[in-house]
């Protein structure tokens, strides 16, 4: 599962900054991903259009939890 978090505590020790995992708008579940860009703000996986070029098959998608299921292609 990918999720997008907001600004979070670990165990109360430690925080870190959010983490936009996958862009959840327009994602519908037999969508495919590969990895992004790879930072914070723009995400770490990107919809891609073909499945030749596929890493992650989305399975569920949830935009109120910003969450995206997805499996593996190969």
């Amino acid at each position: 599962m990918l999720r997008n978090t907001e600004d979070r505590t670990f165990l109360n020790t430690t925080s870190y900054a959010g983490r936009l995992m996958v862009p959840v708008s327009g994602l519908v579940v037999g969508d495919y991903l590969t990895p992004g860009t790879g930072s914070d703000s723009a995400g770490y996986w990107a919809e891609n259009a073909t499945a030749a070029n596929a890493w992650l098959i989305v399975t569920s998608v949830n935009t109120a939890r910003g969450e995206v299921e997805a499996r593996l292609a190969f």
